[in-house]
Parts: C-alpha cells; structure tokens; sequence
C-alpha cells in the first residue's frame, strides 16, 4: 500500500492521469500493467473518494485498486489520502522485483508520504489500535519494505531523512534517500511474521529512541 496527501488544487482526473502515465512507463518482465489504455477516473461527486478496481491490468492472481479522496472535504488525516493498495502472494509473484522495481515505481507514481509492503495478518494483529494511528502523524509498526517521507519523518520520528539513513546504516539489508525521503528494506526476501515483528520492533526502537 502506497498513500498520498491529495492536493486540493489538482482534480481527481488530473491525479488519476498523471498516475497512470507513471506506471505506463513501468518495464518490467512481470509487473509492467497490462492495458491498451488505461481507466479512467471522475470526480467523485458526492462520494467520500473515486475507487477504481485495477486488478484486471495487474498481473494474474494479484489484486489491486486506486482511491482518490473527494477534494471537496481534505483534512489532515489519513482517511483522506489517495491510496493505491495491492494484494498477492509472494510465492506467485516475483517478489524481489515488487520490492526493486514495483513499489519504486508505485511511490514515485503517487507521490506517496507513505508506503509499506508487509503481511496482512498484522493488520489483525495490531487490530484497533494500530488503526487509532493517523497514517500522516505517525508509524504503528516498521514492515519489511518501508518509505517515508521527509515530512512524516519529522513528524514520527523527529528525524531528517539523512539522518535515519545514517542510524539505520548496517542495522537493514538496505536503506537510502529516495524522493523526498528514504526507503528502509529489512528483507528484499519474503520474511517470516516473526522475522518481521522482531526486527521491524528493533528498527522502531532505533528510530524513535
């Protein structure tokens, strides 16, 4: 899942568009998007958000759809962002290239704060009150593969993206400034729910320390 702060001065279509021709240019051997041409979006009306299934362009056995909140009614909450959310099973999919070259790509795309690949089972596990966490105010738990950006790092951690970079060094497989922020990979692998919490609770403890 990648979220955005939508901003109230580029419409719903304007967004849509501009998302689209991102993942257009996406190359790659498995998730490249599948369409001729792409869907297109409307305002949402009346309507909280325009959502639009896009599991028929994504690769077989993988689940996916756009939201875009209504501009008309944007607060500083995470209920109100543009979201892009997408649902496999490592075994059918080429994992490592999610992690390398799709999610990338879907961050760029949405111009995301925010975005996380992770299992989930944790979003049961955590239950309410990893739900009571506002997306744009904080980070319940550090999954697998992460990115922030500079303005919810300040806000999370009270911390630039240059310095997570600095602590998190040796501590990840991998973390570096991307966009106007930084992405923090505990595993390119699929990793196990205990593998995750453990050391995704150690990052955390790094992070907010």
């Amino acid at each position: 899942m990648v979220r955005a702060r939508p901003d109230k001065n580029e419409t719903v279509p304007a967004m849509h568009e501009r998302v689209m021709a991102a993942f257009n240019e996406l190359e790659d051997d498995f998730w490249s998007f599948n369409w001729e041409r792409p869907p297109v979006a409307q305002e949402p009306g009346t309507q909280p958000a325009e959502i639009i299934s896009m599991t028929r362009y994504l690769p077989k056995r993988v689940k996916g759809e756009v939201s875009y909140a209504n501009r008309k009614h944007l607060e500083d909450r995470g209920a109100h962002d543009d979201y892009f959310a997408c649902d496999f099973i490592p075994k059918n999919v080429d994992y490592e290239a999610a992690v390398s070259t799709f999610f990338p790509a879907c961050i760029s795309g949405l111009s995301a704060y925010v975005g996380e690949i992770f299992d989930q089972e944790f979003a049961h596990v955590d239950g309410i009150e990893g739900r009571r966490v506002n997306s744009r105010e904080g980070v319940y738990r550090i999954q697998p593969v992460n990115f922030f950006d500079k303005e919810l790092c300040r806000r999370a951690f009270d911390k630039t993206p240059a310095a997570i970079v600095k602590l998190l060094r040796g501590e990840v497989e991998s973390v570096e400034r991307f966009n106007d922020g930084v992405m923090i990979i505990l595993s390119s692998s699929v990793m196990t729910m205990e593998e995750a919490d453990t050391l995704g609770g150690e990052v955390k403890k790094l992070l907010t320390s």
